[in-house]
This record gives structure tokens, C-alpha cells and sequence, in this order.
């Protein structure tokens, strides 16, 4: 898969997809998406909510990265 350009948000989600979804297996325990979103944050420097939880953009992006036919966790 190939896209003509690239921007530091999108290499963000390439990264994380690959730790989290690339060699994902029915058998294993899906990652949550707030540990998803928590990673996108620190690889774009996004600060976290004053509740811990990630930064909304972070969970926004979690939640686009997530592959379509898993069930929800």
C-alpha cells in the first residue's frame, strides 16, 4: 500500500498500526484503544487529559487504525 505523501500524523498511524494491528491474531488479546491512543499521542507530542486518558485526537486516530471486522472490545 502506497500513498503519494505522507505527514507526520499519518506516519504516526503507520507506526502504531504496525506495533498493534499488523501481526494481530484472533488468539490474541486486542490492544485497548486507549493504549492505542496513548502511543499516537506520544509519537505526535499530543499531552494527555488531565484525566490520563489520551488526547481526543489521539483517540479519534486509535479509532481509524483499528481494523473494521473486530468485534468491540
Amino acid at each position: 500500500l502506497t500513498f503519494p505523501y505522507t505527514t507526520k500524523t499519518l506516519e504516526a498511524m503507520r507506526r502504531a498500526a504496525a506495533e498493534f494491528w499488523e501481526e494481530y491474531t484472533p488468539d490474541k488479546r486486542q490492544p485497548t484503544q486507549k493504549l492505542v491512543g496513548l502511543t499516537l499521542g506520544e509519537l505526535l507530542g499530543l499531552p494527555q487529559q488531565s484525566n490520563g486518558d489520551p488526547a481526543r485526537k489521539a483517540i479519534v486516530l486509535a479509532s481509524a487504525i483499528r481494523p473494521d471486522h473486530l468485534p468491540s472490545a
